[in-house]
């Protein structure tokens, strides 16, 4: 059996990285918990700056280094998940859809997953993320894609 499109993408540690912060935002909403302690902290500024100003100074410096502090420790982290990972590491992954399923294939390994199991799809400008999970997904460039594969990811993604 033939399948109906085909898409190649190699993987690199800066689509890595864009995937781990776009599942991120998407599902854990960090970006949107850091915009929350950053009004937080500034709303503390507003109240303290004239009666302490020491007290005022310390939020202010937590309003300033809080989001390079978050962005240090997220990086961090997708470097470690990146390098632990020597299966996806600089991996090509071929992606074949049939009718009812897809195949993600590399040199390695191969999976088959069955569209009803697919947990959702993401879209960004150049990338579509096919989640299998809350966490776990596999990147697929717009580039690679023909306009009726990027129909069918659309049709795929959770509606909810």
């Amino acid at each position: 059996m033939e399948p109906r499109y085909t898409a190649v993408t190699e993987y690199t540690l800066e689509k890595y990285r864009r995937f781990a912060r776009t599942v991120a935002a998407r599902y854990q909403k960090v970006y949107l918990r850091m915009g929350i302690l950053e009004a937080l902290g500034i709303l503390m500024v507003l109240l303290f700056y004239k009666r302490n100003w020491n007290l005022a100074c310390v939020f202010i410096f937590f309003v300033v280094v809080f989001p390079f502090a978050l962005l240090f420790e997220q990086n961090s982290k997708i470097k470690k998940v990146w390098e632990s990972n020597r299966m996806a590491r600089h991996s090509v992954y071929t992606m074949d859809f049939y009718d009812d399923h897809l195949v993600g294939s590399t040199s390695r390994a191969n999976t088959s997953i069955n569209y009803r199991d697919i947990y959702d799809v993401l879209e960004t400008d150049d990338r579509f993320y096919v989640m299998i999970s809350l966490n776990q997904g596999f990147i697929v460039d717009r580039a690679a894609c023909s306009e009726e594969l990027c129909s069918l990811l659309r049709s795929l993604k959770k509606t909810s």
